[in-house]
C-alpha cells in the first residue's frame, strides 16, 4: 500500500514537471515571436 502511494506521488510529480516544462517552452516561443515581430 505504501509503495503504491509513493508510485502515484512520483507519477503526479513527473506530470507536473512535464507540464511546467511544456508551459515554459510555450512562453519562450511566444517571447521569441514577439521579439521577432517588433
Amino acid at each position: 500500500m505504501n509503495s503504491l502511494i509513493i508510485i502515484i506521488v512520483q507519477i503526479v510529480l513527473a506530470a507536473i514537471s512535464v507540464f511546467l516544462t511544456v508551459w515554459g517552452i510555450m512562453q519562450l516561443v511566444k517571447g521569441m515571436k514577439s521579439t521577432l515581430i517588433s
